[in-house]
């Protein structure tokens, strides 16, 4: 990949990282063709998931730095922005950032003072890249909060309002820890790590200066269609393996992932909170290998279908085979495989937990049916429809919030037996080589 990543002093950070314009790298491993992310306060329609011309791609952050002050850091992708020139100068994308924090709890009403950031990327070529921005927030400690962000193109003159969640009740919940791949006033956006490699952990709030790791080594089954009710086994806190670290002078300590599993760091080992790193694909979210094709496709096939994959040497070949036989030509098979691959992408973008995103019932969902034509949030819900609003034919999926010590992002489906027909017939959509 490649980058140009520049540093504007401690106080703000801004930052440009340039992605690959390869929209699906395993189309490349196939014969068929080749290639050149919270809450709301009240019950309001988002549109991360749904299909808006402008939906500015971003990620947030946040680090409690002291029992007063958080640092909240934002990246945004380019490629929705409007780049225009201004007077002799050259192209320039502005955008305009409100950082708006709400104590949640039973002062639910209060809003604090709110924050606001430019980011300024002149760029002549318009390159698709990442911006990085960073500020000092104030967060008393003791409470949770709801941090509103809106989002302004300043030359499209449109803006996004998303909303992030942040616990800052205990000192060993997630937010009192930070990684960073080299340098940690950049921060690793989500929790996905690479085995090997190196990272940099920081928290300013163990009393000893040493920060207790379990690692924990599991493999989790595939969610069942929509409509099989299941009741997922109950999970063995008993790590597979234990150890503790020293921070230095910085409160700072370098961590090397194993393959496989994941890491939950706590400063404080008789409680569960903590901060967990989970250990993936070195190209998460994006799915460019082979191998990492068939389990996906599972959703699409029966039992018999997926275990001949499974023993197939030549997987690759075999998926190709019943994309071409469903598809009937290699351009119809191609555009099918994009758009269900794109799909999986997506799903690990926006729903992996303590497993990828692709695997999850949210996942599921997503990559079949696509994109929800609304999605609505509250704190413990997501609403998925599928249609108009309101039309008995459209179809509402609810995804419940799981409490779960690891991730603020498990979701599991309520499943209903009347999903069981239009299951079926979009399943028979993509057999018949029709992008549901």
């Amino acid at each position: 990949m490649k980058s140009n990543l520049t540093i504007h002093g401690y106080g703000h950070i801004g930052a440009c990282v340039s992605r690959a314009g390869c929209l699906l790298a395993l189309a490349a491993g196939l014969m068929l063709g080749s290639c050149g992310t919270g809450s709301d306060l009240n019950r309001s329609a988002v549109s991360d998931y749904s299909a808006e011309d402008l939906n500015i791609e971003t990620d947030f952050q946040i680090f409690h730095t002291n029992a007063d002050s958080s640092r909240f850091f934002i990246k945004l992708n380019t490629k929705s922005l409007l780049y225009t020139r201004g007077g002799n100068s050259g192209y320039t994308a502005r955008v305009k950032v409100i950082i708006t924090p709400y104590v949640l709890g039973d002062d639910a009403a209060f809003k604090l003072r709110a924050k606001t950031i430019r980011i300024d990327d002149p760029d002549n070529e318009k390159e698709v890249k990442d911006l990085l921005a960073a500020t000092d927030i104030a967060l008393p400690e003791g409470k949770d909060y709801s941090i509103r962000i809106e989002i302004t193109d300043l030359n499209r003159k449109r803006d996004i309002t998303k909303f992030f969640l942040c616990d800052k009740q205990y000192p060993n919940s997630r937010h009192y820890f930070l990684a960073a791949e080299s340098d940690i006033r950049i921060p690793k956006f989500g929790d996905r790590i690479a085995p090997g490699k190196a990272y940099i952990v920081k928290t300013n709030a163990s009393k000893d200066r040493t920060v207790h790791v379990s690692r924990y080594k599991r493999n989790f089954p595939m969610p069942p269609p929509p409509f099989a009710y299941y009741e997922p086994r109950p999970f063995d806190y008993t790590p597979d393996s234990v150890f503790t670290v020293k921070l230095n002078s910085n409160n700072e300590f370098r961590f090397i992932p194993e393959e496989g599993g994941f890491y939950h760091f706590r400063n404080d080992p008789e409680q569960k909170e903590g901060y967990t790193l989970f250990v993936g694909h070195p190209d998460h979210p994006d799915i460019t290998e082979v191998a990492q094709m068939a389990h996906p496709f599972r959703y699409l096939l029966s039992s018999k279908e997926f275990a001949s994959i499974l023993e197939e040497e030549n997987r690759k070949k075999k998926i190709e085979m019943y994309w071409l036989d469903w598809c009937g030509n290699k351009e119809r098979a191609r555009a099918a495989i994009e758009a269900f691959y794109g799909r999986a992408e997506d799903a690990n973008r926006y729903f992996s937990s303590h497993v990828d995103g692709w695997k999850t019932d949210r996942g599921l969902v997503y990559i079949v049916y696509g994109k929800p034509n609304k999605v609505y949030r509250s704190s413990t819900i997501e609403t998925w429809i599928y249609g108009e609003e309101n039309n008995p034919m459209s179809i509402t999926f609810n995804f419940v919030k799981v409490i779960n010590p690891f991730t603020t992002n498990d979701f599991r489906l309520n499943r209903e037996e009347y999903y069981k027909p239009t299951w079926y017939r979009s399943l028979e959509a993509w057999r018949n080589g029709r992008v549901y």
